[in-house]
């Protein structure tokens, strides 16, 4: 079997933690060690949510680093193999379930023959912190590619990001690694809905400092916790993708553009202190999702369901937007990524095209049609992606 490593998305690798002191509240766990956090259900229930958006929640200093909640340690099992990307927990409708990241993904691949740790492995990461802030973990990557190269006869790795996954494969292939490595390590690269196209409804999280996974909490730990994650910076609208696109309309109409992101956050003080020192380290680097690697790369979107494009601040930059809708996938607009497409000249774009629960962002890599399509490009085959007939789901694990 041709040798494939996974990438996940924002929020897809589960983080386990350690602490013994801490200034919680009363009512949190007084220690924790090597223990499950980003998926640990009780600490999602209220009041203990707060312990949870507390310790998830980063510091940063006065050169605008991050770094974990005070005197707490963070890790993610099994790298190499999945425990820490098949399954997290999320929100819907105000209910806890466990989503099946990528346990349909793997289960798709085993049905094929391959086997974990053998011919398909995962490279975990701290998602909060964007692809930016992770240095260690692309030596671990390189050494995960070079592992799945011996073990599979020399034969090159394809790697497959998803989301925010996709973001950091880009990093990978265009300032982590050297030519002579990519040359010799790595077939292609496959990216699945990148998160660089743009998040308008992430970046909606950011500005109002809620969250659309339960919209009803408004919490100070909350808006804490947004305003310190680098990832919400990484996934807003790219400023130079969107450059003239406008993004936000003020009371009087007025439009901020691509261009005017920058000002308008220092303006309306959505980062202060010491991070809004973080986000201008962040945004320095906007410009570097827009250098084309020089592997080849399959890029896969979807542009057919009702996604947001633009915020209309209409009642106040203190109230909730209403939201203008264009195109995407409903977590990912089209319009960054098809304007990437149209820059990277050796990149082949494939459009899924469609609407419908198997077409939002989250299921993109439960498709059966996106799955085919990843399984027969690893192998050298043409993509198919058929828009025009019904689009299946795996099962749910």
């Amino acid at each position: 079997m041709i040798p494939l490593i996974i990438i996940p998305p924002f929020l897809g690798s589960n983080l386990w933690i350690s602490y013994n002191k801490t200034d919680l509240p009363w009512y949190c766990p007084k220690k924790m060690n090597d223990s499950p956090l980003w998926l640990y259900p009780p600490l999602a229930i209220p009041p203990f949510h707060n312990c949870l958006l507390k310790l998830l929640t980063l510091e940063a200093d006065e050169n605008g680093e991050v770094y974990p909640y005070t005197n707490t340690t963070f890790n993610q099992h099994d790298f190499g193999g999945v425990e820490s990307i098949t399954h997290t927990l999320i929100f819907i409708n105000k209910f806890m379930r466990f989503w099946p990241v990528y346990a349909p993904f793997v289960k798709y691949f085993e049905e094929k023959g391959y086997k974990v740790k053998k011919d398909l492995f995962a490279a975990p990461y701290d998602s909060r912190l964007g692809p930016n802030r992770i240095p260690e973990y692309y030596g671990k990557l390189k050494d995960l590619i070079v592992e799945a190269y011996n073990k599979n006869g020399q034969q090159k790795v394809v790697l497959c990001g998803f989301s925010l996954g996709g973001s950091v494969l880009q990093k990978l292939l265009t300032e982590k690694t050297d030519k002579a490595f990519r040359d010799k390590y790595i077939s292609k690269g496959v990216l699945i809905g990148p998160g660089f196209g743009g998040s308008m409804p992430f970046f909606r999280d950011l500005l109002t400092k809620r969250t659309s996974y339960v919209p009803s909490l408004d919490n100070e730990n909350l808006k804490k916790l947004i305003e310190s994650w680098p990832t919400f910076q990484e996934i807003m609208p790219n400023p130079i993708l969107h450059e003239e696109v406008p993004l936000l309309y003020n009371e009087e109409g007025s439009n901020f553009k691509g261009k005017d992101l920058k000002e308008f956050l220092i303006a309306h003080k959505i980062f202060e202190g010491n991070y809004l020192k973080s986000f201008l380290k962040t945004y320095e680097r906007v410009g570097d999702y827009l250098k084309e690697p020089d592997v080849p790369i399959d890029l896969i979107y979807n542009s057919g369901r009702p996604t947001i494009a633009a915020l209309n601040f209409t009642n106040g930059f203190d109230k909730m937007p209403v939201d203008i809708i264009g195109k995407g996938d409903g977590t990912i607009g089209s319009f960054g990524l098809e304007k990437i497409c149209s820059l990277w000249k050796n990149a082949k774009c494939y459009n899924v095209d469609c609407d419908g629960p198997t077409c939002i962002h989250g299921s993109l890599i439960k498709n059966v049609d996106v799955l085919d399509a990843v399984y027969n490009t690893t192998y050298g085959r043409a993509i198919s992606l058929n828009t025009k007939r019904a689009h299946k789901l795996t099962d749910d694990l």
